[in-house]
């Protein structure tokens, strides 16, 4: 963006030099120029958000320690003007500290988590892919986009019972 306002700065003296050479008049290659700087311009920047668009995200890494993970069903539903949709989806909750001391549940997704017994403390690791360009973030989605979860829980942890009661 930046590199599009630049050559319409460039572009609006250019042409303001050119047509004032021919004309002799200041006023009328004020606003020729500045047409063509806008033109210029707004092409640059349309080659420029294009251009940006097709670059390659990346991986942003967060760390999150926890106190307690569990696993569950999240529902969820949308009711107007009688009628409704109820959806349901297996979740990892987990309690994290605040600052002050207190503790705030949180969930994931089931389908975006895995969960590994290898760490003496738990922990979350938050792997989002993220593009770098400005287009992008103004005119994109809100935040970071394709996140998976990854819960570090110390070994031999994980219940691998399975109860299946008729209630």
């Amino acid at each position: 963006m930046i590199l599009a306002l630049i050559i319409g700065i460039v572009s609006f003296f250019v042409f303001y030099l050119w047509v004032y050479a021919d004309t002799d008049d200041g006023l009328a290659a004020f606003g020729i120029a500045l047409m063509a700087a806008l033109i210029i311009g707004l092409i640059g920047a349309l080659l420029a958000g294009l251009f940006s668009a097709l670059s390659d995200p990346y991986e942003v890494e967060t760390k999150t320690p926890l106190v307690l993970v569990s696993d569950g069903t999240a529902v969820n539903g949308r009711f107007a003007l009688f009628s409704g949709l109820i959806e349901t989806g297996e979740v990892f909750r987990y309690y994290i500290k605040d600052t002050n001391g207190g503790m705030t549940l949180h969930s994931k997704s089931a389908d975006k988590s895995t969960i590994y017994e290898d760490s003496a403390k738990p922990y979350m690791t938050t792997i989002c892919l993220e593009k770098e360009d400005a287009w992008y973030k103004i005119n994109g989605p809100d935040g970071p986009y394709d996140c998976r979860y990854e819960f570090h829980v110390p070994e031999n942890s994980v219940s691998r019972e399975i109860v299946l009661d008729g209630n």
